[in-house]
């Protein structure tokens, strides 16, 4: 049996960790209002060889970045979806924090050493997210996001600068929150 593909690794971790089933997490990923992404929904929604066949354990060198939705934003409804599959709430988030930096990263880094693609990038992607300055447990949707990144692209360049691309984009909305006024002060 051939080694699990980065891509076929995301599809299935998502499905047995977060109960979400590979057309759903297709059509959180790609984007569907690109003609060639629309297309490739079309063809998943009435065919699951398809979607098993070309998408879920797609190789490296058949990815198209161009298919999908910004992974910044696809992540934070992927890991929302998780989080409501797992009960919600604070230990939810814990959960997928702590899955997502070890079971996952460690198959992730697997897959993709298996295809001769360089996994040190993205433990680097896993530390970065780990060193980041939002440090709560809810900020770390980077986690997924590296996973989303790496598996669905099977680039860990082009995984690492979503990642780099998604703690830019926290860093400045944590900038841009208004300072809590008087009034929203527990006395």
């Amino acid at each position: 049996m051939a080694a699990e593909t980065p891509c076929s690794v995301l599809y299935n971790d998502i499905r047995s960790f977060g109960g979400l089933k590979h057309l759903e997490i297709a059509r959180m990923l790609i984007n569907g209002n690109s003609y060639l992404g629309s297309t490739l929904l079309e063809k998943c929604s009435s065919n699951r060889s398809y979607l098993t066949r070309y998408i879920v354990h797609r190789k490296p060198d058949q990815c198209a970045p161009a298919i999908y939705s910004d992974f910044t934003v696809t992540t934070l409804n992927l890991s929302a979806a998780i989080c409501s599959k797992l009960g919600g709430g604070e230990s939810a988030y814990r959960a997928i924090a702590e899955h997502y930096r070890g079971p996952a990263a460690n198959e992730m880094m697997s897959a993709l050493a298996s295809y001769k693609l360089d996994s040190r990038l993205y433990a680097n992607a896993l530390n970065r997210i780990d060193n980041f300055d939002g440090n709560a447990v809810r900020e770390k949707h980077a986690l997924p996001d590296a996973l989303c990144g790496n598996g669905a692209l099977a680039d860990p360049v082009q995984g690492v600068a979503t990642v780099e691309r998604f703690l830019r984009q926290q860093r400045r909305a944590s900038t841009l929150a208004p300072p809590k006024l008087p009034s929203d002060v527990a006395l």
